[in-house]
């Protein structure tokens, strides 16, 4: 059980770090459009 426990907050780590850097890099790419015009 602790095994999975762990095997399962890892993962979720891993999906929030992706999506933060994901959410983080649109925000920019949004930022320098309204910037651009």
């Amino acid at each position: 059980i602790l095994v999975l426990v762990h095997a399962v907050v890892g993962y979720v780590v891993i999906v929030l770090s992706l999506a933060a850097v994901i959410i983080s890099t649109a925000c920019l790419d949004i930022v320098e459009i309204l910037s651009c015009d």
